[in-house]
C-alpha cells in the first residue's frame, strides 16, 4: 500500500513539474481531469485493500490452528471482516474523508476569494496527500506542510526583506512524500502504534 501510495503521489508530482510549459502546471486543474484522477486513485488503492484482505483470509486458512479457528467455519465471517476493516480499511477510510473535506473547505474558500489562494489543482494535491498518506499519516502530513511553511515564510522575511504572495504549489506533493517515508519509519516506534486505529 505504502508503495502504491508513493508511485500514485510522484506520478503526480511528476505531472506538476512540465505538463505545461506556458503555465508550468499539472493538467489536474483542467475541468474533469482532477476527478479522473482522484477516481483512478481511490479506484487503485481499494483495489489494493480487496487484495490484502484476500491475502490476510488465504494466510489464516493455510495457517492451520489456532490461526484458521478465526475464519469460516470455526467463526462467523464478521470477526475477519472485523478485524481487516480495523486493521486495512479504516486508515484509508478516515484519511480519505479528511482528504475530501479539506478540498471542500479549500474549494469553497478559493471561490469565495476569486482564485485568491490556490491554483484550481492544489485543493485537489492536497486532497491526494492526505488520501495516500493514511491515518495517522495525514497528521504528519499537516504538521509537516505548516512547519515547511513557516520556515519558507522566516527565511522570506529574513533573507529578501519582504513580503510576498507564498506559493505551496510544489510543496503540497512533496511533503505528501516525505511524510510518507516518514510513516515508514514511525511503524517502528511504540507510540506510533497507539494512534493507528
Amino acid at each position: 500500500m505504502i508503495y502504491l501510495s508513493v508511485v500514485i503521489l510522484g506520478i503526480i508530482f511528476g505531472t506538476s513539474l512540465s505538463d505545461n510549459y506556458l503555465t508550468g502546471r499539472s493538467f489536474i486543474g483542467r475541468p474533469g481531469v482532477g476527478l479522473a484522477g482522484a477516481g483512478l486513485a481511490v479506484f487503485l488503492i481499494f483495489t489494493a485493500l480487496l487484495y490484502k484482505t484476500h491475502l490476510q483470509f488465504i494466510i489464516w486458512q493455510g495457517a492451520g490452528p489456532p490461526a484458521s479457528y478465526f475464519i469460516p467455519p470455526y467463526r462467523d465471517i464478521g470477526y475477519f471482516l472485523f478485524y481487516t476493516g480495523a486493521r486495512f480499511w479504516t486508515p484509508y477510510l478516515v484519511s480519505g474523508i479528511v482528504g475530501l473535506l479539506c478540498y471542500w473547505v479549500l474549494g469553497v474558500l478559493n471561490r469565495q476569494y476569486d482564485q485568491r489562494f490556490f491554483w484550481p489543482e492544489e485543493p485537489y494535491f492536497i486532497a491526494f496527500s492526505i488520501f495516500l498518506n493514511g491515518h495517522p499519516g495525514w497528521i504528519v502530513y499537516l504538521f509537516l506542510v505548516l512547519t515547511a511553511a513557516l520556515f519558507i515564510i522566516l527565511g522570506q522575511m529574513l533573507l529578501i526583506k519582504e513580503s510576498r504572495r507564498l506559493s505551496l504549489y510544489y510543496l503540497w506533493l512533496i511533503a505528501g512524500l516525505v511524510s510518507i517515508v516518514l510513516n515508514i519509519w514511525a511503524r517502528h516506534l511504540d507510540w506510533w502504534r497507539e494512534l493507528l486505529i
